[in-house]
């Protein structure tokens, strides 16, 4: 399910590949669990597809699928919305523009109704030049088979917003998101609210019960007992059809973790969340548990995707072909983990990648997805859909959205975890003094120069009048030794001594 807006786990997919790719053909073949399958049909075949159309940058692609059919709604940057429609295993059709006249629309919702489809979003500019600014206005597209979109008019969102899910219920529509309280809408503060409406044109708002009326709502899902919620710091709400709305607390999560994200499997809610409290993002922890009981009480996984969200946000759940689907963001940090730089300075500078994980037993337990027959391992994989008939992975680039698509009866591959390299370099612990003639692994960060050094927590200046630039692309790993008690030198690897440092002549110049 997408949701609105959205450490050294699991790194980057080219060297998952390279791990992997060591005696594929003969291996048995497996499940996405990683268990030897009985039947392990087809193996997977991905066509490839380009559609061209104007993009916002800012704005996630919507997907939805019903049955056979799969539905994308995108956006382009003067707010015009365009829907992208294919049956079975047919190619995406493009409908015809549908322009909004809200710049900055962000697309926040897709469901579908029984007369249709349902998008929502919010976007538009108000006020004059120089002082004009996002005015979050809400709006409501509706279409009857996903390729033409009409706006509708409608009552009861007239207040700045962001909305970041829709869906269906035997009663009508359920929209999710936050109110912009402030002054001045793009500042800030939030209020979170729900949305009702029986005909997708009048609608009601509720607030929903939040510690000094803070916060919003990230995701909502519709099961047979009724709705369920999520919100920031750790908020879920269950919700009712006459639209009355409960805070839960929570029984069997950890009291730091925010569950964001969520599909219904089976009888069950799924979730994903991380942890909130996390001082680096980065490495946050993610949690991904059921339940049972409309959100009352969870149970973690038996066997959660063993990477971690490097991103600082839940990783997205999408549900179909008899599987559930995530996107993990392995990103290494160099700042936090310059060990690995030292180890292999090319994965260090990689920057992130989203890693495929899928589960054919509702989420239970996960397997890596091999994506390298996809053919480019620089390929990012942006959102998965699935229908009855197949799967689709989605990337997006400047006004193009690239589609992979294999059929849902297909094998999806599965790969080891990768063995992150490790450095047989030595570092200055915290509090440690350096000692004379000892070469200690230090990186000289670039963008500022380097014409100061930082070795045992002591600022050290440049005192040899070398280039400012080292001749490396980016940060260099290289390493300090104190030579005597007023020297410092700074060398690569090869043992080139690039810069030398002496005590401060003056105070340390801050590096922005």
């Amino acid at each position: 399910m997408l949701a609105h807006r959205r450490a050294l786990g699991a790194v980057l997919l080219a060297v998952a590949v390279a791990l992997a790719g060591c005696g594929r053909d003969e291996a048995p073949p497996e499940d996405v669990s990683g268990e030897p399958s009985a039947d392990p049909g087809p193996a997977v075949e991905w066509s490839t597809e380009e559609i061209e159309v104007g993009l916002n940058p800012d704005s996630e692609i919507l997907a939805g699928a019903d049955g056979d059919t799969m539905v994308l709604v995108s956006t382009d940057e003067d707010g015009a919305v365009t829907g992208h429609v294919a049956h079975g295993d047919g190619a995406f059709e493009s409908g015809p523009p549908t322009e909004t006249g809200a710049v900055f629309l962000t697309l926040g919702g897709l469901a579908r109704t029984g007369d249709g489809w349902v998008a929502m979003g919010s976007g538009g500019i108000e006020g004059t030049p120089p002082l004009e600014h996002i005015a979050f206005d809400v709006f409501v597209l509706t279409s009857p088979d996903g390729l033409e979109w009409t706006v509708q008019e409608t009552t009861g969102l007239d207040q700045p917003a962001d909305v970041s899910e829709v869906v269906a219920t035997d009663d009508g529509l359920v929209a999710v998101g936050a109110l912009r309280t402030g002054s001045e809408p793009a500042m800030g503060g939030f209020r979170p609210v729900a949305w009702h409406s029986s005909d997708g044109t009048e609608w009601t708002q509720v607030d929903l019960p939040a510690p000094e009326g803070d916060g919003s709502v990230h995701d909502v899902v519709a099961t047979d007992d009724g709705l369920v919620a999520t919100g920031g710091d750790g908020l879920l709400w269950a919700g009712a059809a006459d639209g009355t709305w409960e805070a839960i607390t929570p029984e069997g999560l950890p009291a730091a973790v925010t569950m964001s994200e969520l599909a219904v499997v089976g009888d069950d809610v799924l979730a994903s969340g991380h942890d909130s409290t996390a001082e680096d993002p980065h490495s946050a922890a993610t949690t991904f548990a059921r339940s049972a009981d409309g959100g009352r009480t969870w149970t973690p996984v038996a066997e959660p995707p063993a990477g971690e969200q490097g991103e600082g946000w839940a990783p997205p759940l999408r549900v179909g072909a008899g599987r559930v689907f995530t996107l993990l963001t392995s990103y290494i940090d160099p700042g936090a983990n310059p060990e690995l730089c030292y180890a292999d300075i090319e994965l260090c500078r990689g920057g992130s990648e989203n890693v495929l994980y899928a589960s054919d037993d509702d989420g239970e337990s996960w397997g890596r997805v091999d994506l390298a027959d996809l053919g480019d391992e620089d390929t990012r994989v942006d959102s998965v859909l699935a229908s009855d008939d197949r799967i689709v992975l989605l990337s997006t680039g400047e006004d193009t959205i690239w589609l992979w698509s294999a059929p849902a009866s297909s094998t999806l591959p599965v790969e080891d975890e990768p063995v992150l390299p490790e450095a047989d370099v030595r570092f200055l612990e915290e509090g440690e003094e350096p000692e004379v003639g000892v070469e200690y692994a230090v990186p000289l960060y670039t963008h500022c120069g380097i014409d100061w050094l930082y070795l045992g927590g002591e600022p050290w200046e440049r005192t040899d009048d070398g280039p400012e630039n080292t001749g490396s692309n980016g940060d260099v790993y290289g390493f300090a030794t104190l030579v005597d008690e007023d020297t410092v030198e700074y060398s690569l690897a090869d043992g080139k001594v690039i810069a030398t440092y002496g005590p401060p002549t003056r105070e340390p110049e801050m590096c922005m």
